[in-house]
């Protein structure tokens, strides 16, 4: 039997809660709120998330190529580049094309619930919607572009 767990979801119910303990616990008056939970439909969340192009190397976690680390970050630099001077609008296109991570059949968007290293989670949590990240952010898995969908 396989178990997915949904880490985004989970964290998502989890913060209101513990802050709502420590606020108890640290005797305030009035403890914190959780936010209100969003009303939007599913047609309005499609918008939400984010899109990378993942360009592994040789020895990257579950790498399957042999590029060697140095062509693969200066390819993920490269493919930065690109996308600040053309716009984000050829993202998808370039992560259907370049990208080593499953997404990159879906223009690079990752779904939900998808396991993030803690460095792209941090970048990707920092831009606004449509914003392409402003750099190259390594992880055990390669060289990453990122984009807030």
């Amino acid at each position: 039997m396989t178990v997915s767990i949904d880490f985004q979801r989970l964290r998502r119910a989890l913060v209101p809660m513990v802050l709502l303990a420590l606020a108890g616990t640290l005797g305030c008056e009035r403890p914190v709120q959780p936010a209100p939970r969003s009303t939007r439909t599913s047609e309005e969340s499609r918008d939400e998330g984010w899109s990378q192009i993942l360009i592994s190397f040789q020895g990257a976690m579950n790498s399957r190529t042999d590029r060697p680390r140095d062509e693969a970050r200066r390819l993920a630099q490269d493919l930065l580049r690109r996308l600040q001077g053309q716009g984000a609008s050829s993202f998808e296109r370039l992560a259907h094309t370049y990208s080593d991570h499953s997404s990159g059949g879906r223009g690079g968007r990752v779904e939900d619930g998808t396991e993030t290293a803690p460095q792209v989670e941090r970048v990707v949590q920092h831009l606004r919607p449509g914003e392409v990240g402003p750099a190259v952010v390594e992880s055990a898995e390669g060289f990453h572009v990122v984009k807030r969908n």
